[in-house]
């Protein structure tokens, strides 16, 4: 997911938490200060790098 979302210009942080089970993830953490072009743009590589993983 990573890799598909930094070919669409987005980048993320991986995150592993603890605990039982352990889970694994994306941190989505846009500036409070974004746009909504910028809130657009996240959503749109989120949403075109999902399907490219499968």
């Amino acid at each position: 997911m990573m890799k598909a979302a930094e070919e669409r210009g987005a980048f993320f942080y991986p995150f592993t938490g603890a605990g039982h089970p352990k889970s694994e993830g994306l941190v989505v953490a846009p500036p409070l200060n974004s746009t909504d072009e910028e809130i657009d743009f996240l959503i749109e590589a989120l949403s075109s790098a999902l399907p490219a993983l499968g």
